[in-house]
């Protein structure tokens, strides 16, 4: 099971993730990259085609969580996407937007649980007694 697991994840996450990013500070970089590289954008619900090209890309956005995600729908369009993902690295690195940091307060605190289950365990089986 964890094999099929393994290999269904690795299906899933293909492509490119933005962490703690909002979702309308994803779509503002993601469209401003389509538009420097002089390409036109056709959105639908979950996918961008470029005119131009014919490329399209399946686009995942988590708003509550502050993660998104965009891969390509053909393997022919990974060039295209590695080009649009240069330039949302740029917009995001030159253009403040709306950070979300749900994942990022949620990680800490597992973290946090995490050491002090360590730090109980470590007591308990040295015989240290409360």
């Amino acid at each position: 099971m964890f094999g099929v697991l393994l290999i269904f994840f690795w299906f899933q996450m293909q492509g490119y993730m933005a962490m703690g990013v909002s979702d309308a500070y994803f779509r503002d970089a993601l469209l401003a990259s389509i538009k420097n590289l002089g390409y036109t954008a056709e959105e639908s619900m979950s996918r961008i085609r470029i005119v131009e090209t014919g490329d399209e890309f399946q686009v995942s956005i988590q708003g509550w969580v502050g993660s998104a995600q965009i891969r390509p729908t053909r393997k022919c369009s990974s060039a295209t996407m590695r080009d649009i993902v240069k330039g949302m690295r740029t917009y995001f690195a030159d253009t403040p937007g709306g950070m979300n940091y749900v994942m990022s307060y949620l990680y800490l605190v597992i973290g946090v649980l995490m050491s002090f289950m360590t730090f109980s365990l470590f007591l308990t089986h040295h015989g240290v007694r409360h």
